[in-house]
């Protein structure tokens, strides 16, 4: 299991209004066309693999007074959200910024200060059509026009329980009062609508999974889970099946079938832990989800005629003494799927307290997508991040490095290669994945002091 990286609470002295009743009052910059220029503000050409590499956002207290760019500062830590991308923009926040770059060149083409009493921008950020969604700390989800960043609709995705407890905190002998801080997950499209879940450290082990309609920022519904689901990590759910939406049940051990209509649990399918990992899908085979729990089973779920939802489980190749390392999610492919094996001591309870946890002592393992039947092992790096396959291998972000396994001679054997050491994952970045387009991919990476974008040449 990785262990969930939670910040600090915001500290604020205004009043509850930060969690926000307030319309959009940002400012919004845009370049025009792209530039023949093979570099530009913001982007540094390098030698390599590494195609560019734009800062993005740096921390206030790593200045030392040296030239910085286009990058946002922030006067706490150097954080951004997932990144996504259209056929030729990338859209990333960066603290209480939008901005989307160009994928050929590394350009800033647009940047969108968000509001300031809705708190900086989660890790979740989703392309839904024309809008680009984004979720902000202290409960509020925006969409702005993918092409020009202009705010389109906002809206608070807490309920009336959750801004009462707020104000009981702020009402409370602490100077300057504490404004709630809000966690996601990432957000699911499916049929014109946006989900997502969202929980606080601050509050009662409960969440809020809310649906909005895209188009006009109408909230269609907003329910209570009674777990703290984000406690499963923060990617990869919750996952649009065609019959419902599929949730972790958070510290429960279960994973949870909610329906579109009115968020309402349709099925609650019982596992043999917590599920510490997001929902990978197998298009090929009509609809089959994959996620490993705590302890690293290995979990499938498929549906049936009526749709119903089946669940089987796997536990070959686990060590009873052993976890999983991190929240990545299985890799499915020409019916395997490729998994982290457990590799932190249980009795530890995470990397940190266990002494003799090595990144690089790790191990994946190959299943047969249908039978769940262990068919290939590797040592290896943890994998770290969820692995993304590029012409018949997985490459991820891990602690070291980017990292390429060969899958092409399955089940016989598995080989891992280092591509780059200059760009690696850090605590900042949990599960970020590879976003690939095109033999060339793109990640966030950095520390709590800077973080950069980067387009990385995969031939």
């Amino acid at each position: 299991m990785k262990s969930v990286y939670t910040r600090r609470s915001a500290i604020c002295v205004g009043i509850l209004s930060s969690l926000g009743l307030l319309s959009a009052s940002a400012l919004s910059s845009c370049s025009g066309r792209e530039s023949s220029h093979a570099q530009h503000e913001g982007s540094e050409r390098v030698a390599g693999p590494i195609h560019w590499n734009a800062e993005v956002c740096v921390s206030k207290g790593a200045l030392s007074g040296e030239e910085l760019g286009a990058s946002v500062i922030v006067n706490g830590q150097a954080e951004t959200s997932r990144i996504d991308g259209n056929d030729d923009r990338l859209f990333i926040g960066a603290g209480n910024e939008l901005r989307s770059y160009s994928k050929a060149t590394g350009e800033l083409l647009c940047t969108q200060a968000i509001d300031g009493s809705w708190g900086n921008i989660e890790q979740a950020l989703a392309l839904a059509g024309d809008y680009v969604l984004v979720f902000c700390r202290w409960g509020r989800v925006a969409a702005f026009d993918a092409d020009t960043l202009e705010a389109r609709w906002n809206v608070s995705v807490i309920s009336v329980e959750d801004e009462d407890v707020a104000t009981q905190l702020e009402g409370s002998d602490q100077e300057p009062p504490i404004v709630v801080g809000w966690e996601s997950t990432d957000f699911a499209i499916f049929d014109g609508n946006a989900y997502i879940g969202v929980s606080s450290y601050e509050l009662a082990a409960t969440s809020r999974l809310a649906c909005i309609d895209i188009r006009t920022g109408t909230l269609q519904w907003n329910v209570t889970v009674d777990s703290r689901i984000i406690a499963s990590g923060n990617r990869g759910y919750p996952y649009a099946s065609p019959y419902g939406l599929l949730v972790p049940a958070g510290t429960e051990a279960a994973c949870l079938l909610v329906s579109y209509a009115d968020g309402e649990i349709v099925q609650h399918l019982e596992v043999d832990d917590m599920i510490t990992t997001g929902f990978s899908h197998d298009g090929e085979a009509g609809d089959v989800v994959y996620f490993q729990t705590r302890r690293g089973t290995l979990c499938r779920v498929a549906f049936d005629g009526d749709g119903q939802a089946h669940i089987s489980c796997s536990t070959d190749g686990l060590d009873d003494d052993k976890r999983t390392p991190s929240g990545a999610m299985p890799l499915v492919f020409d019916g395997y799927v490729l998994v982290n094996a457990p590799t932190i001591d249980e009795s530890a309870g995470s990397t940190v307290l266990d002494p003799d946890h090595d990144a690089s002592n790790g191990a994946c393992n190959v299943f047969d997508a249908e039978t769940l039947e262990l068919v290939g092992s590797v040592p290896a790096r943890e994998i770290e991040s969820t692995p993304t396959l590029v012409d018949g291998s997985a490459v991820y972000l891990g602690e070291g490095g980017i990292y390429r396994i060969g899958l092409d001679e399955l089940p016989n054997a598995l080989e891992m290669t280092e591509l780059t050491t200059e760009v690696h994952r850090t605590h900042q970045a949990w599960d970020q994945p590879l976003l690939v387009e095109d033999g060339t991919a793109y990640v966030v990476s950095g520390n709590t002091d800077r973080q950069n974008l980067y387009a990385i040449a995969l031939g």
